[in-house]
């Protein structure tokens, strides 16, 4: 029996409204999940790739730079850096990739010949990047001086690419062993010439890590520690803000002790509270009092959950200040500087303070500018986690005053860590092929 007209008219109204409606909302759901929303973008950036290449000219050497992302850090900072010195001194092609997202990408494409960014937020074998690299790279090296550089942050899988590409690859290593991931490690390991530490600790971190690792079929990487400069920024003059003691009821006679980073226990603000809380009661020999004032890198939202029993402390000379922005006035502002971090390879923010005449206290093994603190002083270096070290260096500090120390600082940072000349000795070591350069 055919169904009435209006039962009809029915089913075609929900039939329309499911073809030309919900099917097309659903196809768009899916179309902006992983992998599909990244498709038309993928292509692209196989497309620009391979433009890129084509319009390089032929008789000039070819660098490629594979970072991380453009996010503010200290690694992120140097590499531009190094980049703003090598764009200006050698008639090289400089090419860019950046594997995650960031702020600083019209830094980078200032500095740089083309800039381009994986279209997906990880690149891995999920995604088009590393398929594109694979078919790419091996295009990049006829004819010419290919060579490539990368961060330890990229993940291992891209890093396996270059090699398989024999590209003759250099890569920094700005991390411990321990916070880098396993198929990056074996990746640096068995596809690196040449592996740059900026520190001694670094250094030994990665080796204990290597040490299990089936030796690479081109030979083991030569290890080189190479401590970073001080970035040109920090050499500039800069006018301290008078009025920042008093913002935070600081008096204007006080011993005032500095420390940043992040607000979690890696870089050890917990320890920095710990010091804080054995001397912030004491007053040096004339009565001077001491404050300590720590300025968090990221939002200090946690410090409280994770320093409750320490802030329950009388803190009226404990600071946790919630505005980086401020560093820089805080380092006119302070008498010494605390590097309390237990995992801190680079920390920068030392050179900047010894720069401006800060003493720097940090702890051996876990930071890297301790290093330089004991081979060209202007700093004490104490045992890790040593907080009554810490207590006695800086109760020594308060009392016998920081001047002379403070010149000393000053002047290491002039004559040790020019930053022109570090980045002439990387660019050296990328094109000093120990193992013999792999074939293009």
């Amino acid at each position: 029996m055919p169904r009435p007209l209006h039962e009809t008219q029915g089913v075609l109204k929900s039939y329309a409204h499911e073809t030309m409606v919900q099917l097309p909302q659903k196809f768009f759901r899916i179309f902006r999940r992983e992998p599909w929303r990244h498709l038309l973008k993928k292509d692209e950036f196989a497309k620009e790739l391979a433009a890129h290449r084509r319009s390089l000219h032929p008789g000039y050497p070819v660098l490629i730079v594979v970072i991380g992302g453009g996010r503010r850090t200290d690694s992120t900072l140097a590499w531009l850096e190094l980049l703003r010195v090598w764009h200006g001194h050698h008639k090289t092609h400089i090419c860019v990739l950046a594997m995650n997202s960031g702020e600083l990408y019209e830094e980078f494409r200032a500095v740089s010949d083309f800039f381009l960014r994986s279209p997906a937020q990880r690149a891995n074998g999920n995604d088009g990047t590393l398929k594109t690299l694979r078919k790419e790279l091996p295009k990049w090296g006829a004819g010419r001086d290919l060579r490539a550089v990368i961060d330890s942050g990229v993940p291992g899988e891209i890093i396996s690419a270059f090699g398989a590409a024999n590209i003759p690859l250099t890569a920094f290593v700005h991390a411990f062993a321990e916070t880098i991931n396993e198929k990056t490690t074996q990746a640096l390991f068995h596809n690196a010439q040449r592996l740059l530490f900026p520190s001694r600790c670094v250094r030994s971190s990665l080796r204990r890590a290597f040490a299990d690792l089936p030796a690479p079929s081109i030979g083991s990487p030569e290890l080189d520690v190479m401590p970073f400069g001080a970035f040109p920024s920090f050499l500039q003059p800069f006018k301290a803000d008078d009025g920042l003691r008093g913002q935070h009821g600081i008096p204007a006679e006080a011993f005032v002790i500095l420390g940043t980073g992040d607000d979690n226990c890696l870089q050890g603000i917990d320890l920095f509270a710990r010091t804080a809380e054995r001397i912030s009661q004491k007053h040096t020999e004339d009565g001077r009092p001491i404050h300590f004032v720590f300025v968090a890198a990221s939002a200090p939202g946690p410090v409280g959950y994770q320093l409750e029993p320490l802030l329950r402390m009388d803190s009226e000379a404990v600071h946790f200040v919630e505005t980086p922005a401020e560093m820089r006035h805080w380092l006119r502002s302070a008498d010494a500087f605390f590097l309390s971090g237990r995992l801190d390879p680079v920390a920068s923010v030392v050179f900047e303070a010894m720069s401006v005449g800060l003493p720097v206290l940090a702890c051996e093994d876990g930071a890297g500018p301790a290093e330089f603190i004991a081979d060209f002083g202007g700093g004490t270096v104490v045992p890790s986690l040593d907080v009554g070290a810490a207590v006695d260096a800086l109760e020594r500090w308060s009392r016998q005053g920081t001047e002379d120390l403070g010149r000393e600082a000053a002047d290491a940072v002039q004559k040790e860590a020019d930053w022109g000349a570090y980045a002439e000795r990387v660019w050296s070591a990328m094109h000093n092929d120990k193992r013999g350069k792999m074939a293009n």
